[in-house]
């Protein structure tokens, strides 16, 4: 089965350059084990600039992303024989201690 681990950035926490960088680092470490277990499929960071479409009076409106209190830092897509097994590989984030979180979904 394959499941998606969404990364949700604490934005409450300012990061220096310096902490973007170990942020960075401890996530791809992470990725080379899921990878090195055989979990990892698919996964990478993402920029904190986007667009929210929308149709609206039959008009596709582009507008800025309105929900930030927790945003997407990146995602990962892994194997995992069930969701059991997909939140056991979850729990391993390096980021948890610094307020990340992670959800965890299946992808259809």
């Amino acid at each position: 089965m394959k499941f998606m681990l969404i990364i949700r950035e604490n934005i409450y926490t300012e990061r220096t350059e310096e902490a973007l960088k170990e942020v960075i680092q401890l996530h791809r470490n992470w990725y080379a084990q899921l990878a090195s277990s055989g979990h990892a499929i698919d996964g990478n960071g993402l920029s904190e600039k986007g667009f929210l479409l929308e149709q609206k009076n039959n008009e596709i409106i582009i507008g800025s992303i309105r929900d930030t209190s927790e945003g997407i830092g990146g995602y990962y897509v892994i194997h995992a024989k069930d969701m059991d097994e997909a939140i056991t590989l979850a729990k391993e984030c390096p980021t948890f201690t610094m307020g990340d979180k992670i959800e965890v979904r299946q992808i259809m």
